[in-house]
């Protein structure tokens, strides 16, 4: 398991926790299905980000879950080209991570490629959090955590 920081300086005792004092948030995340020149990025959606800013609803009262990710989590490539998400209803991949994962969001990245994700943790409100990555060249066993925390980016 590893540890990814994102935003300004926080100190990870354990990974028992999914959100700590403030607003940090720490999501799982895991890269595998490995094919010629891509690999899939998993980020498990925890049962808090849901409480915190749930999806809205239509007039059947069905959650509109496309337009709650679409608002809440943006991935960019290197270039700051859009990275279309897709929501899995499990992730294989994130069977070992720590929390109450409820759903996925899925991509297919470029092997090596950067990125840069932002998490937006509630509709309306100024704050954004983000972070630059590289994707891996091989699938990885187990998931690793973002952890969106600290100083926000606006």
């Amino acid at each position: 398991m590893c540890v990814i920081v994102l935003g300004a300086g926080i100190l990870i005792g354990g990974l028992n926790f999914l959100r700590s004092s403030g607003k940090s948030y720490v999501l799982p995340v895991a890269f595998g299905y490995a094919e010629d020149d891509t690999i899939q990025i998993h980020i498990g959606i925890p049962q808090h980000v849901l409480r915190d800013d749930p999806p809205r609803e239509n007039a059947r009262g069905a959650p509109l879950w496309r337009k709650w990710y679409e608002e809440h989590f943006r991935l960019f490539d290197e270039s700051e080209k859009p990275v279309t998400l897709r929501k899995l209803g499990a992730s294989p991949l994130l069977i070992d991570a720590p929390g109450d994962v409820q759903f996925a969001l899925c991509a297919d990245l470029g092997k090596g490629a950067q990125y840069t994700c932002h998490f937006f943790p509630f509709r309306g409100e100024p704050g954004r959090y983000e972070y630059s990555f590289t994707a891996p060249s091989e699938a990885q066993e187990g998931s690793c955590v973002f952890v969106f925390a600290g100083n926000e980016a606006s």
